[in-house]
């Protein structure tokens, strides 16, 4: 459960990082 946690954080700062990627981009 201890490495789907940490999956689910790293795909959670990646869309993050996405997210303000698209804020700059406009």
């Amino acid at each position: 459960s201890i490495s789907i946690r940490i999956l689910t954080v790293g795909v959670v700062d990646i869309y993050l990082i996405w997210f303000k990627l698209e804020i700059l981009k406009y």
